[in-house]
């Protein structure tokens, strides 16, 4: 009989120490993640701790292996996000801030190609950020990063010929239309890249 009590006491003692522990777990899964960026845009360079709330963009949902990248209340970043990113086809995570939204027209350095979160000076340096169905109008200017994020992020055939012409089954084109929401993140001081949202792991809240 006394075993019996004992074994009651331990289980009320240890079932909600298990519920708790399991609540943690669940919190920690789907709703907070704790990442080391191997890229920052921190000046010094130096990585750290960061928390990361999973779900400001949408609950990433599981089986994305099979039905692909998906979202449970999908929201968009924001300027100024500190936004924790994936890769492609890598575990590796980098921290950006984002400069730019999905169809926001910024700069372009026509001397080396490089993007810029300003706001662009005049039509020939104008770069449109790609935006999920929207179409993007194919210029000589445009056409190489355009290829580049359809064949990267969207498992496109387009090439681009050296006078700056995008291509798809051997046809020219005159817009190229993108499957997915783009961002302009700053991932260096001065230094851009653009990424899809599939790729965003959270928004960054807290920096250890």
């Amino acid at each position: 009989l006394a075993f019996i009590i004992a074994e009651g006491e331990l289980f009320r003692i240890l079932l909600p120490l298990l519920c708790a522990a399991l609540l943690l777990l669940s919190v920690r899964t789907l709703l907070l993640g704790v990442y080391r960026p191997t890229e920052t845009a921190r000046e010094s360079g130096k990585t750290h701790l960061v928390f990361v709330n999973l779900t400001a963009y949408g609950l990433r949902l599981p089986f994305e292996e099979c039905f692909g990248p998906h979202r449970w209340g999908y929201r968009r970043s924001a300027v100024g996000d500190k936004v924790v990113y994936r890769l492609l086809g890598s575990d590796r995570v980098c921290l950006g801030i984002c400069r730019a939204l999905p169809g926001d027209s910024i700069s372009v350095d026509l001397t080396r190609r490089h993007l810029s979160s300003a706001k662009p000076g005049s039509s020939d340096s104008l770069f449109v950020v790609p935006a999920a169905g929207r179409a993007v109008a194919v210029t000589p200017l445009n056409a190489r990063m355009l290829t580049v994020l359809k064949r990267r992020f969207e498992h496109s055939h387009a090439k681009v010929s050296l006078r700056g012409r995008i291509f798809l089954d051997e046809q020219p084109l005159d817009s190229l239309r993108f499957n997915e929401d783009y961002y302009l993140l700053e991932t260096q001081p001065r230094t851009f890249t653009l990424i899809p949202h599939s790729a965003l792991v959270g928004k960054m809240v807290l920096e250890l």
